[in-house]
This record gives C-alpha cells, sequence and structure tokens, in this order.
C-alpha cells in the first residue's frame, strides 16, 4: 500500500566527485525492495527513476552531474516493521 513507501532526500555538505577540481555534483537514488521481485522489473523500476530524475531538468549550468540508481532486495524472511498510531 502507498502507506509502506517512504522517501528521503539528504543533502551532503561535503563531497568530491572524482580528482578534478571542477564544478562536479551528484544524485544518487536507492530504492530498497522486499526481495522476490524479477531481474526485469526491477530494471524496469531503475530505468523508470532515473529518467524520472533526468526530466527534472534545471540542472546548473557548468556543473558536471552524475545521476545514478541503485535498487536493493531486503530480504523478506528477516524484514521486520511495525505501524504505530
Amino acid at each position: 500500500s502507498e502507506f509502506d513507501i517512504k522517501s528521503r532526500a539528504v543533502k551532503v555538505e561535503s563531497f568530491q566527485v572524482g580528482t578534478s577540481l571542477s564544478s562536479r555534483g551528484f544524485i544518487a537514488v536507492k530504492l530498497s525492495l522486499l526481495s522476490g521481485r524479477s531481474p526485469q522489473v526491477k530494471k524496469q523500476l531503475s530505468e523508470s527513476l532515473l529518467a524520472a530524475l533526468q526530466d527534472l531538468g534545471d540542472w546548473p549550468e557548468g556543473v558536471q552531474l552524475q545521476l545514478s540508481v541503485e535498487l536493493l532486495d531486503i530480504d523478506r524472511d528477516s524484514y521486520s516493521k511495525v505501524a504505530i498510531g
């Protein structure tokens, strides 16, 4: 259900991309899913998220930007959660 979906954005104040001193940045999305989805479904999710990031546009001029998506499997058998309230 939609109640099971959680998201967060974390701004990293200090970072380095590569070794150059030129202006660079990154946006790294990590999507954690309960295990059991096929590689095809995970690939489709990854590609859809990357396309959505690219469509955000309005990227800063003169900044080399890397966008990435990583899907992580959560072991369904050992995952525990409780909703309170």
